[in-house]
């Protein structure tokens, strides 16, 4: 995925004929659209239905090319490609169905086998014992917050709008909040803040103050 979506097309560019490359560009352009964590326009999803229609069709003519020599490269696969519009009017965008986490979780599960003699045994012991103890937890913190600081040492943790967030009229609500800077404000210098400068006056303001400082907001 690294490599459809990041690095391929510079490592590609130059190295391999152009017909090639476009046919690899097609499946990338179709891929950073997909995979995008938010929705798709209907103009992206003609624009991936496109790309994808042309990687499949160059692939079969100019790749597999039809011969017995290159039947290994006759992937059925490629074909399913073209299933992915349909699914994606059905489903939604990929972010929505990927089972990317739950294969995280998959990956967790090596460690709480602990019998290689028994590995399911083990593993249903701990993850069961896991699991209580999250239900143990939960229910301490929720129902009996104090008992439960009293026995844990640990304080509940406070209602409201997080620590050093910045205060949000009840009108606006709490849909989005500000994080603290994430570096210390710095102050311009050099061709930077003649730059700052040059563009206040561009923009008729009355006032240019002496010192400008830079900051940078994260958004929660």
């Amino acid at each position: 995925m690294h490599f459809i979506l990041c690095s391929g097309e510079f490592l590609l560019a130059g190295r391999i004929p152009s017909d090639y490359f476009d046919i690899f560009m097609a499946i990338s352009r179709a891929c950073r659209l997909l995979f995008r964590p938010r929705g798709v326009l209907k103009t992206e999803i003609a624009a991936i239905d496109k790309d994808l229609k042309y990687f499949v069709s160059n692939y079969y003519t100019k790749i597999y090319r039809g011969t017995t020599e290159w039947l290994p490269l006759c992937l059925s696969t490629i074909a399913t490609l073209l299933d992915i519009v349909p699914l994606l009017w059905a489903c939604g965008p990929a972010w929505v169905t990927w089972q990317f986490p739950m294969e995280r979780k998959i990956g967790t599960l090596g460690k709480p086998i602990r019998a290689a003699s028994k590995p399911h045994a083990s593993l249903t012991v701990n993850v069961t014992r896991h699991c209580k103890a999250d239900l143990v937890s939960s229910f301490g913190e929720l129902y009996v917050p104090k008992e439960w600081a009293a026995t844990t040492g640990k304080q509940p943790e406070a209602t409201g709008i997080p620590v050093r967030s910045l205060v949000i009229p009840e009108d606006v609500g709490r849909d989005c909040a500000l994080l603290p800077p994430k570096k210390p404000s710095l102050h311009l210098s050099g061709m930077e803040l003649e730059s700052m400068r040059a563009a206040l006056m561009l923009q008729s303001a009355t006032e240019v103050p002496l010192a400008i400082e830079a900051k940078m907001y994260y958004r929660a």
